[in-house]
């Protein structure tokens, strides 16, 4: 304490200093220790905090301290009927304090006598807690031993210590607020998620069978219409596929739970399949694709290889859907090699329509559809471009948009890239050349455990050219029995199945055989089921639809890790 610093204002720095950002779960022994000083400052036997009722029609003592021989009261004070102290409750609305001098000279007849003189208090002083809300309550000290009269000072300093502890209250309900938009805030996040996951469900089970199907179906002997009307079916299975995925994707996103791989990318290889999906499209609407590959035909590079196509395929979905003569060119150049990394740049150009600049700054947003006139109106979901440009971010880029109206769209942005090790090259050099017929599981027994008769069937069709022997289970239950009743080396197990889950009869199966691995083929594809699965012992996730190359290769590698 300095010369210039008063007692006073000495205690006020003091407790201002405690309250400032004083942990709320600390705050009951904070408001209990000051009150203790603060009626010691006084000179007061007893000081309490006394909180109202919404209407101000009760109050209730909320904290309370007692110098050494006066009887405390703070129990007998609960829920107190103000009804005959009308004139005390007027006074706190109006932000006035009650200041007794002495109780005695009150009228017998007294609300307020009436109350004090069964507790001996002789003087008193309250000070309305009042937010520019509402009556929070009043802070009291009294006098039992002998009468006091404050003074000017002592009453400012009571004043200012009230208004400290509004501000404590204000921040305490401020806080429990934010707790509660919190908890409302997950609610609903949980509702979305339990949405997503169980759309997410239903249309991957009956799409699971159009995919495999399709797939068994192009390698019978099909004339050129019937190799169409599959490929058709096949195309439009993907194409709703990646809605889901895109609805799934934005909302990972939107959560902050979207994680990248590192996998080996031949950047010659992502160019031979976007050709082969978007020449028949643009060739339907007259369109010439185009792809200028201004790199090396040997570079392989490591990244997260689904999600750079997946923004390289909504860029060029868009380009043709609003393209109707001319050109959609994909450029894809090295920019500068380092001994680590590669510099990339993409752009994709097109001779479209052309956006107002007004469009362009919106296009990114979430639902938003570029183009949306009565002469080209569009389907779709429109996430695309919001989750390509979220996609790009995660990458450490930026989509960049160059368009007028009539003169087309350039989306473009660059991307720096880790090189590929050797090994990473011999990976990608195996998983090239692992055809079906390469798939040889003679030898070995699965068990399948899926509820749907139509995966049942697709499962069969798939397995049988692979040479092993296959069980199958109709529920979870089931497959417990199964596993404990027989010898298998591998399980599939759909995760959403009645009697008992996937998830559950994972963990019991792991519990007497633990050496068993598991493989889950399931709709559920958000993060928390892929977790919870890895939780169960369950040793890799594949999500539906799955294509055959996935599911060999997943057993495959399954199996090479358990030998």
């Amino acid at each position: 304490m300095t010369n210039s610093t008063t007692p006073t204002e000495a205690l006020l720095i003091k407790i201002a200093r405690e309250y400032l950002n004083l942990p709320l779960e600390r705050s009951d022994e904070a408001i209990q220790s000051s009150l203790e000083e603060m009626a010691k400052f006084v000179n007061a036997d007893r000081a309490y905090i006394f909180s109202y009722n919404e209407q101000a029609t009760h109050c209730s003592n909320t904290y309370e301290w007692c110098a050494p021989g006066i009887t405390a009261e703070i129990d007998n004070l609960q829920d107190v009927d103000l009804s005959e102290l009308r004139e005390w409750v007027s006074a706190h609305r109006s932000g006035e304090e009650m200041h007794v001098a002495d109780t005695y000279a009150l009228s017998p007849e007294d609300g307020v006598r009436k109350i004090l003189e069964p507790q001996g208090i002789k003087s008193l002083m309250t000070i309305p807690m009042l937010s520019p809300k509402k009556l929070l309550g009043f802070i009291g000290f009294d006098s039992v031993k002998k009468h006091h009269v404050y003074s000017e000072k002592e009453r400012k300093l009571l004043w200012l210590y009230a208004e400290m502890l509004v501000n404590m209250y204000e921040r305490e309900e401020t806080f429990k607020n934010l707790i509660k938009e919190r908890e409302r805030a997950e609610v609903a996040n949980r509702a979305k998620s339990d949405f997503l996951a169980n759309m997410s469900h239903e249309i991957r089970t009956p799409l699971n069978a159009i995919v495999g199907y399709c797939e068994i179906l192009g390698d019978t002997k099909l004339s050129k219409s019937q190799l169409d009307f599959v490929n058709t079916i096949k195309y439009s299975s993907e194409l709703l596929h990646g809605i889901v995925n895109d609805i799934l994707d934005f909302s990972k996103i939107e959560a902050g739970k979207l994680s990248l791989s590192a996998e080996p990318l031949s950047l010659n290889e992502v160019c031979n399949s976007l050709s082969k999906l978007f020449v028949p499209q643009a060739k339907k609407r007259n369109v010439n694709f185009l792809i200028n590959r201004e790199f090396s035909s040997e570079t392989i590079l490591l990244t997260d290889s689904l999600r750079f196509s997946q923004v390289l395929m909504n860029l060029i979905s868009n380009a043709i859907k609003f393209t109707y003569h001319g050109n959609v060119t994909v450029t894809i150049k090295e920019i500068q090699q380092h001994s680590r990394f590669t510099d990339l740049y993409i752009s994709v150009e097109d001779t479209g329509i052309g956006m107002e600049s007004e469009l362009v700054e919106r296009l990114f947003k979430p639902f938003e559809q570029g183009g949306q006139t009565p002469q080209h109106k569009q389907t779709g979901t429109g996430l695309g471009l919001a989750i390509s440009q979220r996609l790009v971010n995660a990458f450490g880029s930026k989509i960049c948009v160059e368009s007028a109206p009539g003169n087309g769209s350039k989306f473009f942005f660059s991307l720096t890239l880790k090189k590929a090790s050797h090994r990473d090259k011999k990976k990608n050099d195996t998983r090239k050349t692992s055809f079906i017929a390469n798939y040889d599981f003679s030898n070995r027994t699965i068990l399948v455990a899926e509820d749907v008769q139509l995966n049942r069937d697709l499962m069969k069709h798939l397995l049988r050219a692979t040479h092993c022997k296959v069980d199958f289970a109709e529920n979870g239950q089931e497959a417990v029995d199964l596993a404990n009743q027989n010898h298998y080396d591998l399980i599939i197990m759909d995760l959403q199945m009645p009697i008992l889950d996937g998830f559950e009869a994972s963990k019991r199966i792991k519990s007497t055989k633990p050496q068993l691995p598991i493989i889950a083929l399931s709709a559920a594809a958000s993060m928390l089921e892929i977790n919870y699965s890895k939780e169960c012992g369950i040793h890799r996730h594949l999500s539906k639809p799955i294509r055959r190359n996935q599911l060999f290769e997943a057993i495959e590698e399954t199996f090479n890790e358990k030998s």
